[in-house]
């Protein structure tokens, strides 16, 4: 997926043995949700030029471990939720989020 730059959603779903890095650093725009739920042990280390989330981006019930990127990242149009990570150490990047259209749960 290095080429990626648009996408309907992305979603990875009850992936409890899902190990090593997340990425989809060309990735600009989802139009609809950026879920991670029940993944496994990783690391969402990508992400580095999305702009815009048309719904929700959620971290939820996961082993992931850290969350590094999203520095471009301007307008998650619903929720963002990052909840139940109970391996999660470490979130840097939202350097640039100035929109959160609902509800800021983590």
């Amino acid at each position: 997926f290095e080429s990626l730059e648009y996408a309907a959603e992305i979603a990875f779903y009850d992936l409890p043995d899902l190990k090593g890095k997340i990425e989809f650093n060309a990735l600009k725009e989802v139009y609809g949700d950026v879920r991670f739920i029940d993944v496994g042990e990783c690391y969402i280390d990508g992400f580095s030029n999305i702009e815009r989330i048309g719904v929700d981006l959620e971290i939820d019930d996961t082993d992931i471990i850290y969350i590094k990127g999203f520095n471009k990242l301007k307008i998650i149009n619903d929720e963002l939720r990052i909840t139940d990570n109970n391996y999660l150490t470490y979130i840097h990047g939202f350097n640039n989020l100035l929109t959160i259209g609902e509800d800021f749960k983590i």
